[in-house]
Order: C-alpha cells, then sequence, then structure tokens
C-alpha cells in the first residue's frame, strides 16, 4: 500500500511538473504532424517550435535554480 501512495505522489508531482508538460506538446505536436502530414505546420515552424520547447524545459530549472541562490544569499547576508 505504501508504494502504491509512493506511485501516486510521484505521479502527481510529474503531472503538476511544467517541464514534463512542455515535452508532452513537443512529442504531441510531431506525432500530429506525422499522423496527420496535411496540418499546415511547415516544418521550419516545426523546428523553431521544438527549439523554443527545448529552451523552455532547460530554461525554466536554471531559472528556479538562480532564484533559490538569491535567497540564500540574502540569506546570508541577514
Amino acid at each position: 500500500m505504501n508504494e502504491e501512495k509512493s506511485l501516486k505522489e510521484k505521479l502527481a508531482e510529474l503531472l503538476k511538473n511544467k517541464q514534463f508538460w512542455l515535452a508532452f506538446i513537443a512529442v504531441l505536436v510531431i506525432v500530429v504532424k506525422t499522423i496527420f502530414p496535411e496540418v499546415p505546420i511547415t516544418e521550419d515552424v516545426l523546428s523553431k517550435t521544438f527549439w523554443v520547447l527545448i529552451a523552455l524545459i532547460v530554461g525554466i530549472p536554471i531559472s528556479e535554480v538562480a532564484f533559490q541562490l538569491v535567497a540564500l544569499r540574502k540569506q546570508l547576508k541577514k
């Protein structure tokens, strides 16, 4: 029972994770374009969208760490 709760907690955390949803959207766009090639999304737009999502996936944790470092620095100065 404990393992189930742990799995539920992990799933809840995953569903709250911004990076998960950005990655999900990236995969979804690629799958939709592959299944429905008539969708009016050019390869250029698809590529740029993909790179923006990758930048966000990488950038969000970097900004979170930066905010934590700023908060830690403020605490240390006190």
